[in-house]
């Protein structure tokens, strides 16, 4: 008896809590990929040294953690961002990196000290922000050194869905007449190359960990849950056992 008057009133703390949790922070990955139409390979990065890029397949890649930065809404989307730059000392950007010829360049802060500044944000409709476009939009940057150092930029308009938020999965393509842009300065290069961006996919490596190491509430209901149901299958027994 115990235990059927227990699961009721249990599980509607668990759906109590589960319906109160936020959506859970999460590590993302965000690329960009496109043709680069300026460009030398100045640092023999990717082909010989002095090797024109212009033509080439590119990529673009940003992993971010959205426990780590400040997240907010932006212009009917949301944006998170981060670093000194941005008077935070947050920083959400855990890599960024490039791939040209099968070749990548990865930008870290364990190699090339912290990122100065961070900034990625989702809008579904970018006509809430500016008139002069109807497309959602996707974009992310990051910066080393106030931008004297190695950066990545890229961005991306489309009429294809973008949520509005930077922790949903999600693909889309360029919109007609509306080319996206990626501006890269690689470690060591005197000059940027830039490319075009026509596709972006964005997906989620795994969730965040729980800062502190507190558990969410989605797991502290469940931990409520367990605990009761053993409680009362530990009474029942006792009462099987005096009978």
């Amino acid at each position: 008896m115990r235990l059927n008057t227990f699961a009721p009133s249990a599980f509607a703390a668990l759906t109590i809590l589960l319906g109160s949790a936020p959506a859970s922070a999460a590590v993302m990955s965000a690329t960009f990929t496109g043709v680069l139409y300026t460009g030398v390979d100045d640092t023999a990065a990717f082909s010989a040294a002095g090797t024109s890029l212009v033509g080439a397949d590119y990529s673009v890649n940003f992993i971010y953690d959205t426990a780590l930065g400040d997240l907010g809404p932006y212009y009917g989307g949301q944006r998170v961002l981060g670093g000194p730059g941005y008077d935070s000392a947050a920083q959400p950007l855990i890599s960024m990196s490039m791939t040209v010829f099968g070749q990548t360049v990865t930008v870290n802060q364990a190699g090339y000290g912290p990122f100065d500044h961070t900034e990625g944000y989702a809008f579904p409709d970018f006509g809430a922000y500016s008139n002069d476009y109807a497309q959602g939009t996707f974009a992310f940057w990051g910066y080393v050194g106030h931008s004297t150092g190695p950066f990545m930029t890229a961005n991306l308009y489309t009429d294809d869905y973008v949520p509005g938020d930077v922790s949903t999965p999600f693909t889309a393509h360029r919109v007609a007449g509306y080319s996206g842009l990626a501006q890269i300065l690689l470690p060591g290069a005197d000059h940027f190359v830039e490319g075009s961006t026509d596709m972006l996919v964005v997906t989620k490596l795994r969730d965040s960990a729980p800062v502190g190491g507190v558990p969410e509430p989605a797991t502290w209901a469940l931990m409520i849950l367990g605990f009761g149901a053993a409680g009362s299958m530990l009474r029942r027994r006792e009462r099987f056992a005096g009978a």
